[in-house]
C-alpha cells in the first residue's frame, strides 16, 4: 500500500527538471534533502513551507528515476528473474521489459473468488543493490520466509542503496481508441467504501496511433457506463511501451492480466499492442525508515497551468507525493499524514481510520512481517502492531518477502517460490 496526499501534487516544470550531472549518484544530495525534510516535518516548521518542500523535493524525486527513456528501473530484475528463473546477479544479460507474469496462489484464488475492485497489470523491480540483498540472504529460495520464522532468524537491514518499484500499467490497444479511467481529486468519492477504477466518474479515450485506429468503431461503453467521447487524448499523453507476440502471450497467462485486458480492451492483449505506465510505488533505503514515494498518471491537458516538462513528454502527466513518517508533516486537519496512489490504494476499504483515500504507505509498510497480515488494511500514524513483535519476522517493510504464497511463471504448472506478489 502506498499514498499520497492530493493537494500536493503539482505536475513537474520545465525550469525545475535539471539534468543530472553525468558521474554524480543520481541519489546522493537528493536522500540529505529528504533527510533535511524529514527533520523539519518532525520539528513542526510552517505547514505552507513543508508543503513547498515536499512538493519540490517529491519532482525530483521522479527526475532521478525518470531522466532516461525508457527508465533505468524497467532494466532491473523483476520478480520472474529474481524468485524462478534464478540468472546471474543483476549485470548480467536479462529479457527485456516486459518479462513473463509470476502468478501467485492469492491470485488465482481471487481470481477464482471474483477478486474486488479492478486488476491491474504490475511488476515489482528490484534495483542491484536490493537483488544482491535478496540472494546473500537466501530470500530467493523457496520457504525462505518460513525456515527464518521457525529459526527466529532476523533479516538484517536493507542496504542504504536498495530501491525496490513497484510498476501498474494500464492495456493499450494498437488498432483503436482505449477507454481509460481518469483520476481527478475533485471529483466526489467514497469516503468510506472502495474508490476503484471501475468507479471513477471520469472515462477518457486514449487514441490509437495509425490509421486503423482512426477508422476503428468508435468505443461507446467501458465497466457498462457510457464514454463521453470529447475527452479524447493523444498516444503520447502516458509513458507507453510496445508488446511483441510473444510478450503479449506470456502476460496473458496470468489470470489477473488477462482480466485487466478483457476489462480495458474487451479481449487480450496482442502483437502491436501497449503497457501505459499509471503509477509506480518506490522504497529507497537511504533513511533509517526508508524514502516512500509515489506517482500516478493524471492527464490534466486542459485543465492545469502548473507547467510543462517538455513540450511532448509525457512525464508532465504524472503527479506524486512522497512520505518519510507516518504522521509528520501533517495534515491541515491536525491528522497523520496522507500519501496515497489512486491506483493502487482507492480500492481499500475503511478499516476504521479511514478507507485508502486516507492511507500512508509507510503505516502499512511499518506492518510488513511474516506471517503476513494486514496489508490491505488501511491505517493512520504509526502502527502499533510493528513486526518486531514476539512471533512475527519483521521484513524490512516489504510485503513481497513478507507473503508466504507459491509462485508460478507464466506457462508453468508446479509451485516455484513462496512469495506473493500483490504488494511491494
Amino acid at each position: 500500500m502506498f499514498a499520497v496526499g492530493l493537494l500536493l501534487c503539482p505536475t513537474l516544470s520545465a525550469a525545475e527538471f535539471v539534468p543530472l550531472p553525468e558521474g554524480e549518484a543520481p541519489f546522493t544530495a537528493l536522500i540529505q534533502d529528504t533527510a533535511a525534510f524529514q527533520s523539519s516535518a518532525t520539528t513542526g516548521d510552517a505547514a505552507d513551507t513543508l508543503r513547498r518542500d515536499q512538493r519540490a523535493i517529491t519532482r525530483r524525486w521522479l527526475q532521478a528515476f525518470v531522466e532516461k527513456t525508457p527508465p533505468d528501473f524497467l532494466s532491473w530484475p523483476t520478480e520472474a528473474d529474481l524468485f524462478v528463473d534464478k540468472p546471474a546477479l543483476p549485470g548480467a544479460e536479462r529479457r527485456s521489459f516486459p518479462g513473463p507474469p509470476v502468478i501467485t496462489n492469492s491470485e488465482r484464488l481471487a481470481i477464482s473468488h471474483g477478486g474486488t475492485g479492478g486488476p491491474l497489470i504490475h511488476f515489482i523491480h528490484y534495483n542491484r543493490a536490493l537483488a544482491g540483498y535478496l540472494r546473500k540472504e537466501q530470500l530467493d529460495q523457496p520457504n525462505a520466509t518460513t525456515n527464518r520464522h521457525r529459526e527466529a532468524r532476523p533479516l538484517p537491514s536493507l542496504p542504504a542503496d536498495a530501491v525496490a518499484i513497484m510498476t501498474a500499467w494500464w492495456p493499450i490497444a494498437g488498432d483503436r481508441d482505449t477507454p481509460i479511467p481518469v483520476w481527478n481529486p475533485g471529483q466526489r468519492h467514497r469516503s468510506q467504501g472502495a474508490n476503484s477504477y471501475l468507479n471513477w466518474p471520469e472515462i477518457a479515450l486514449l487514441s490509437g496511433d495509425n490509421e486503423a485506429s482512426r477508422n476503428a468503431d468508435p468505443v461507446a461503453q467501458f465497466a457498462g457506463r457510457r464514454i463521453d467521447p470529447s475527452r479524447r487524448l493523444p498516444p503520447n499523453t502516458l509513458y507507453r511501451t510496445p508488446l511483441s507476440r510473444q510478450q503479449s502471450l506470456q502476460l496473458m497467462q496470468s489470470p489477473t492480466f488477462a482480466m485487466a485486458a478483457t476489462i480495458a480492451l474487451g479481449r487480450p492483449l496482442r502483437e502491436g499492442d501497449y503497457l501505459g505506465l499509471v503509477g509506480f510505488h518506490f522504497m529507497h533505503a537511504g533513511l533509517d525508515a526508508g524514502i516512500w514515494g509515489t506517482f500516478w498518471w493524471q492527464p490534466d491537458l486542459d485543465r492545469s497551468n502548473h507547467g510543462v516538462l517538455e513540450e511532448h513528454t509525457p512525464w508532465r502527466h504524472y503527479r506524486g507525493d512522497l512520505t518519510t513518517d507516518p504522521i509528520y508533516p501533517r495534515e491541515p486537519d491536525g491528522g497523520p499524514n496522507i500519501c496515497f496512489n489512486p491506483w493502487f490504494d482507492a480500492v481499500f476499504t475503511d478499516s476504521g481510520e479511514g478507507n485508502g483515500l486516507r492511507a500512508n504507505c509507510m503505516s502499512c509498510h511499518l506492518r510488513a512481517g511474516y506471517p503476513a497480515q494486514g496489508a490491505t488494511e488501511v491505517t493512520r500514524g504509526r502502527p502499533n502492531a510493528l513486526p518486531t513483535l514476539p512471533g512475527r519476522l519483521g521484513t524490512q517493510g516489504l510485503w513481497s518477502i513478507a507473503h508466504g504464497h507459491q509462485r508460478w511463471i507464466a506457462g508453468e504448472t508446479k509451485p516455484v517460490d513462496n512469495r506473493d506478489s500483490v504488494s511491494q
